[in-house]
């Protein structure tokens, strides 16, 4: 019990974040604090007086009423979420706490203490339904789909789950350890110590990198998402989820890293900046060239290293970035921290988000003395394979995007096709990787020269490619390019007195007929390849929904 003295009590009541009121036995507002009336939607006049019964429904009012005075009598806990209304009929949840007052004079009150919750049980709702949500999304998607009934022992494997391993759906039988036998020995006690402790925990999800062997002997790296379905006693009954194949992620990271250590040596300066043209990195050559440490430049405005009267380059250059554009090979002056004036050739690029919007800039800046070579490998490696130098996923995924985008524009489509070829590993195999490497080089010449111009032909993994055919009016018009590339393909080719034979499998997916983006395009056009595969091979098939 709480003795609080009166000017004490006052403070509280008007300074306070919460809701606070005061009820007498009867259970009748003595006090409330601006913050109770705001929850509610009464003035103090109003709610001074009344029952405590005003902002609960009808049929709640003899209960409230009754845990009020067993409060006041026996004392204890009455604390708790409850659903109340506010003036408006609107219902609202709230958590509130509870404290016995005992007056001088012996009287008993009830402090009480209230905090709205509404929003945040409806963002909790809609994360829920987010997470359904998510269940279903995941059993479309090009992940590989399990579902394992824990009590029947019953399992099920999309066919995408096997054709990640490179092998045909339900290919072996599926007792429970085929996963076991297919993952890297030294991943698996990890894994199924992580699958151990979620399952006799209370987790309803948990996830696990691992390393499951391809059927070509090399391991894949993946990521095992799952749920955890559980009875009315918490024992887990059900097991739902997806592998993704991070292999290229993993290869992508290494290759990022890889690059770094590039831009960490290079005696260049190479940074970034936001769009109000704060500094976000700095790297050693930055350091050498302009005399100032990272520690010193970065979350400073780059202007610092502009003379007097080059003040105004700055928003220029701003605004040819906001618009996606990219400046090089940009000759100007810079200042040195010391003052002295440096003549720099400049490259910048415009950052983008996943979703494509220009967020910041990179640049790199070099003297004009021996430095411009580099500046074209790096640009290059980015978006180029190393094996056959066509442009890699990630250019492919933008020229994607932009011939989508100028079909909108010129009422042309746009065709996305996703070759594989038939038969490479046993080429690798007979021959050996170099011979295999040999082959993909002259493939992709091949399939370049049976491309039209304006097409695009891209290596994106090992032997798949893909091909972009901007300002096609249809299938039609893409047959002859598909059946000289399948003819490409499948015509003998002599590797240092070899005569070696492969052919492709293609899938074609086509837009506008779609509505999709760029990413689900090239999906679709790998759906079909699929079926290719499945149809025998040495064909093209046209993906539909």
């Amino acid at each position: 019990m709480i003795h609080p003295p009166a000017l004490a009590l006052e403070q509280i009541l008007d300074r306070s974040p919460f809701g606070i009121a005061v009820f007498d036995y009867e259970g009748l507002y003595e006090s409330v604090n601006p913050t109770y009336c705001a929850i509610y939607g009464y003035t103090q006049d109003e709610l001074l007086g009344r029952s405590i019964t005003t902002v609960f429904p009808a049929d709640r009012h003899a209960w409230v009423v009754g845990l009020h005075r067993k409060f006041l009598d026996e004392g204890g806990v009455l604390d708790g979420e409850w659903e109340v209304l506010r003036r408006d009929q609107m219902r609202l949840q709230v958590i509130s706490e509870s404290v016995l007052l005992v007056g001088d004079d012996g009287r008993k009150r009830r402090l009480v203490f209230v905090m709205d919750i509404t929003e945040r049980r409806k963002l909790e709702q809609a994360l829920q339904t987010s997470e359904e949500r998510l269940q279903l999304v995941m059993r479309g998607t090009e992940d590989g789909y399990f579902d394992a009934d824990l009590v029947s022992g019953k399992r099920s494997y999309s066919s995408r789950w096997w054709q990640m391993l490179g092998y045909a759906p339900d290919a072996w039988p599926l007792d429970g350890n085929h996963w076991q036998r297919l993952t890297h020995p030294d991943d698996l006690p990890r894994v199924l110590a992580t699958i151990d402790a979620a399952l006799c925990g209370s987790a309803d999800r948990f996830e696990v990198p691992i390393r499951m062997r391809h059927r070509d002997g090399q391991y894949r790296s993946m990521l095992t998402r799952a749920f955890i379905g559980r009875n009315a006693q918490g024992q887990a009954v059900r097991l739902t989820g997806a592998n993704t194949d991070l292999t290229e992620r993993v290869r992508f990271e290494w290759e990022a890293r890889h690059f770094q250590s590039i831009v960490e040596s290079s005696e260049d300066a190479i940074i970034s900046k936001s769009l109000d043209s704060v500094v976000t990195s700095w790297n050693g050559g930055a350091e050498a060239m302009f005399g100032y440490s990272a520690a010193e430049m970065i979350g400073r405005t780059i202007t610092v290293l502009l003379p007097p009267d080059r003040l105004g380059e700055e928003e220029r250059i701003l605004a040819r970035l906001r618009d996606g554009e990219k400046v090089e090979h940009f000759e100007t002056v810079r200042q040195h921290r010391d003052g002295r004036l440096l003549q720099v050739s400049v490259t910048i690029s415009p950052i983008r988000d996943y979703q494509g919007r220009v967020v910041g800039a990179s640049k790199i800046a070099r003297n004009i003395t021996e430095k411009k070579a580099l500046e074209a490998r790096l640009e290059h490696l980015a978006h180029h394979d190393a094996l056959t130098d066509l442009p890699n996923r990630v250019l492919l995924a933008d020229r994607i995007r932009q011939a989508m985008i100028l079909a909108r524009r010129q009422g042309f489509g746009v065709a996305v096709l996703y070759i594989d070829l038939d038969g490479f590993k046993q080429v690798n195999d007979l021959h050996g990787h170099a011979c295999g490497d040999d082959l993909l080089v002259a493939l992709a010449r091949r399939m370049t020269e049976a491309l039209r111009e304006a097409d695009t032909l891209s290596r994106i993994g090992g032997d798949e490619f893909a091909a972009v055919l901007s300002n096609v009016k249809g299938l039609e018009e893409c047959k002859p390019v598909l059946q000289r590339v399948l003819t490409a393909c499948c015509a003998p080719v002599n590797l240092g007195g070899k005569r070696v034979e492969v052919s492709a499998s293609i899938g074609v997916a086509l837009y506008p007929q779609q509505d999709v983006t760029a990413e689900q395009l090239l999906s679709h056009a790998d759906r079909a390849m699929y079926q290719a595969k499945q149809a025998g091979k040495n064909q093209y098939q046209v993906f539909d929904s």
